[in-house]
């Protein structure tokens, strides 16, 4: 490789700089739930939502191997590879998803809501909306800006929506810690780490099952045959899946053997569309106008407690290392870690109460306002 483009290991320091413009993956996880949240009703949103993360995770479970051959002869054909990939994507977003804010309403909307413009109401509203065109408009201040935040924002500000904000913070540290136990089960229970990658593959593909088939199934069953509201089931689905989380992080912590990590981590597996169901559960509190909000909140509220994930787990690794002359289980402290977190973010799932109260007086709130509409066009 020629001496001119080679460019100092740490510049690759300043790439995170560039999420500047745009706000890199949250934001755009962000504006990607806010798009299915536009597209679908309450009963399919859950579903959709684990849809969703499962293709993530069959993008995890197939591009390490992909990748992993390929750089077998040049590292840099990967990165190219993952360019044109992103960059295809983003191609294919740009020209084929719609504006979807107003899609329900632009198709329940009939030609009987076009005014006449020969009508006289017609005329003075057009009247009326070019003189204000032609009034100087005030720049609006500061203080002004905040107050119209502050306004738009408090019906955001409730009790049950804070507390569905708490599950977010799982997700981060569940990450970082399930990213840590291949150099955990290797250093632990001295395999290769060959071995202990296949543990994390076996993982992915029990996450893509649960996500793909068996949530589906069970939320279909919990509404057809015991009919639960699609509020109350991604509730209970969502509790279950917090009992299942910390029971998993606990067992993996304390397990004495591989054979016991394993099954803790099978037990974690089966609480992955926890976050999901969360999802599903804080979009049907909110009005459509602030969905993009809330996935802005959430977006804001995993940022924060990724700048401690990191730190907190890396530490709790390093002092494993230090105390597991004493005994070896040490060594299971960050998911110790994870499992408190995990609780922690349960409270919110556990502390909720009201939500089908809550989602019936919006579906009828919403109704009040078509039925209102409706009689206004007649």
């Amino acid at each position: 490789m020629s001496e001119w483009i080679l460019l100092p290991i740490r510049t690759v320091w300043f790439a995170p700089f560039l999420q500047f413009i745009g706000g890199g993956e949250k934001t755009a996880s962000a504006i990607f739930y806010a798009i299915i949240s536009d597209v679908t009703t309450q009963d399919q949103r859950a579903n959709a939502f684990l849809f969703a993360a499962c293709a993530s995770l069959s993008a995890e479970l197939i591009a390490p191997t992909v990748a992993a051959a390929i750089m077998v002869h040049s590292p840099w054909i990967s990165i190219c590879c993952g360019v044109s990939v992103l960059t295809f994507g983003l191609l294919c977003l740009i020209a084929f998803v719609p504006e979807t804010l107003h899609l329900h309403a632009s198709q329940t909307e009939t030609s009987t809501l076009v005014p006449d413009s020969s009508s006289p109401e017609y005329l003075s509203d057009s009247s009326s909306d070019f003189n204000e065109t032609l009034k100087p408009k005030q720049r609006p201040t500061i203080t002004r800006r905040l107050s119209d935040f502050y306004t738009t924002s408090r019906p955001l500000l409730t009790l049950p929506v804070l507390l569905l904000l708490l599950p977010s913070i799982t997700r981060v540290i569940g990450q970082q810690s399930i990213d840590l136990c291949i150099r955990y089960i290797s250093t632990r229970f001295s395999i290769p780490l060959s071995h202990a990658s296949l543990i994390l593959s076996l993982r992915a593909l029990i996450n893509i099952i649960l996500l793909l088939l068996f949530i589906p199934f069970l939320s279909s069953l919990l509404i057809t045959k015991f009919h639960f509201s699609s509020t109350h089931k991604d509730l209970l689905l969502a509790r279950i899946s917090s009992i299942f989380l910390i029971l998993g992080a606990l067992t993996v912590a304390v397990s004495p053997s591989l054979h016991l990590t394993i099954i803790g981590l099978i037990i974690y597996t089966l609480g992955t569309g926890f976050v999901s169901l969360v999802r599903s559960l804080i979009t049907g509190l909110v009005d459509q106008q602030h969905v993009a909000r809330i996935f802005a909140m959430i977006a804001v509220v995993e940022t924060s407690s990724a700048l401690l994930a990191g730190p907190a787990v890396a530490g709790l690794y390093e002092l494993g290392l230090v105390w597991r002359g004493e005994w070896t289980g040490w060594l299971g402290l960050p998911f110790v870690g994870l499992a408190v977190v995990c609780g922690v973010g349960s409270v919110g799932v556990w502390g909720v109460k009201g939500l089908g109260k809550m989602s019936l007086e919006k579906k009828m709130m919403v109704e009040g306002e078509g039925v209102g509409s409706e009689s206004e066009t007649v």
